[in-house]
């Protein structure tokens, strides 16, 4: 009985969901006047990493292995107290 009620009401959910869709429920009006508007010069960080110095990128490489490898005593010298 409970799967029969559940069928239905999935089912009126998908017909809500369909009649919504067609209506335009969902349409955007706003954001296609105001896109010219965005800046498209700025680039996305993943081209930002690219166009980066290979040593910087060395460098925060290393800067976060010290930090690891600092953690990593930290966390040796806890077990050995204990």
């Amino acid at each position: 009985m409970l799967i029969i009620i559940s069928l239905l009401l999935a089912t009126g959910f998908l017909i809500a969901f369909i009649r919504a869709t067609r209506s335009g429920q969902f349409d955007d009006p706003y954001t296609p006047s105001v896109r010219m508007l965005w800046d498209d010069d700025e680039a996305p960080e993943e081209e930002k990493k690219e166009d980066a110095n290979p040593e910087e990128v060395l460098k925060e490489g290393t800067e976060n292995d010290e930090e690891t490898q600092q953690n990593n005593e930290i966390i040796t010298k806890k077990k050995d107290s204990e």
